[in-house]
């Protein structure tokens, strides 16, 4: 079995992954610089001394570093495909990680609980919205596009003639042009009557390859706050929620689900949109398959 020095496998590992979205290599930078320190804390020269119960030693040295669980297992998951990255070249025999369980505290499970404006929530928000944020909210509100999708809009994305909006790229917290979050996020969302005089007045005297909105991501969570806080809705929401809000309400109000989670939100699968939001499709069904009781079997 060849040998390699964790340093060197880690610098190999991140040039694999410099072709990913600039977010993302962030990311793994960011995890991978942990786990350099905790190879280096627990003298673990090369991978291949890496072993079963170095994981529960890692877990323990991100927990005294205060890191929650979501970071945690964020890092875990990366330490694991640096381990199966050095499993495909040879340099460890298996990969040997234990089950790692972690649970929530209430304070974690809250954060994860998806905090969604019901459809008067959002005529609310909207009616009393001012300048770009009343467009922003509009479009969000009834696309259920992502944020950075959204402030990434070009006039020449808006089809008004077979009512389609494109996504093709989106705008990061940085401010980086980049594309879409993965491949199905590259998609031909439909244009609801409900905004389409919104759009016209937001592409009126703009070019084609000019942006929808203007105003910075930054700015534009604040004043959406700032309205929240005016309007006395307790828990405020962030305006990643407009998203989840547009998924909960068609749903909810018995809208086909793969329009919802292919045309609009897109994701790759049922599956996706199931997870975050079953808990919104209707269940006031109690006598189902009654075509059945045709059928004469006797």
């Amino acid at each position: 079995m060849k040998k390699v020095k964790t340093q060197c496998l880690i610098q190999s590992f991140l040039k694999e992954k410099s072709f990913l979205k600039y977010e993302t290599i962030k990311q793994y930078k960011t995890s991978l610089r942990h786990i350099e320190s905790f190879f280096k804390m627990y003298k673990i020269v090369y991978i291949a001394d890496f072993k079963r119960e170095h994981s529960i030693d890692f877990v323990n040295y991100l927990k005294a570093k205060n890191n929650n669980n979501v970071t945690i297992r964020q890092k875990i998951k990366v330490l694991k495909s640096l381990l199966r990255y050095a499993l495909d070249l040879g340099f460890i025999e298996k990969l040997d990680f234990a089950k790692v369980v972690l649970k929530d505290s209430l304070e974690e499970l809250e954060k994860k609980e998806l905090r969604t404006f019901d459809l008067k929530e959002i005529e609310l928000l909207i009616k009393n919205a001012k300048s770009e944020l009343k467009s922003y909210l509009m479009i969000a509100f009834f696309t259920g596009a992502r944020t950075g999708e959204l402030l990434g809009l070009k006039k020449g994305d808006i089809d008004f003639l077979d009512k389609k909006i494109a996504i093709k790229r989106s705008l990061s917290q940085r401010n980086i042009l980049d594309t879409p979050k993965n491949q199905s996020s590259f998609r031909k969302m439909d244009m609801l009557p409900i905004i389409e005089k919104e759009l016209k007045k937001i592409c009126k005297n703009k070019k084609d390859d000019e942006f929808l909105f203007t105003i910075k991501r930054a700015r534009l969570g604040r004043e959406f706050k700032k309205l929240q806080k005016n309007l006395n809705i307790c828990h405020l929401r962030r305006l990643y929620d407009t998203r989840h809000s547009f998924a909960s309400v068609m749903l909810s109000k018995g809208e086909e689900a793969m329009w919802v989670s292919r045309v609009m939100l897109g994701h790759s699968d049922l599956n996706t949109t199931f997870k975050y939001y079953a808990k919104y499709l209707p269940k006031n069904v109690t006598n189902r398959a009654l075509f059945l009781n045709e059928l004469e079997l006797a």
